[in-house]
């Protein structure tokens, strides 16, 4: 049944995100260690040490999150098989 005029087809809402990780994982990283330094400190450390011991996955998050990702080269062709254009676009636009 259609609903009337002015009257909302969810009345209720959208559903609350109580299952949600991102708050949970806020929380845990803002918790302090016995030594004084936050659980996101430590995890920030660990990373650095593992990028710093030659762990090529770890340097390349860090420079990531640091100075964003590196856009890659897409060849686009004219009409007909034209001149070829180098276009440079976000890599995550795929």
């Amino acid at each position: 049944m259609p609903w009337k005029p002015g009257q909302s087809g969810n009345p209720t809402g959208r559903p609350s995100k109580r299952n949600a990780l991102a708050p949970a994982l806020r929380t845990l990283l803002g918790r302090k260690q016995v030594d004084g330094r936050t659980n996101k400190q430590a995890l920030l450390e660990a990373l650095l040490e593992t990028a710093l011991s030659g762990d090529v996955q770890a340097i390349k998050l860090i420079f990531e999150r640091v100075d964003g990702k590196v856009p890659e080269p897409i060849e686009i062709s004219g009409k007909d098989g034209g001149n070829i254009e180098i276009r440079w676009v976000d890599a995550d636009l795929s």
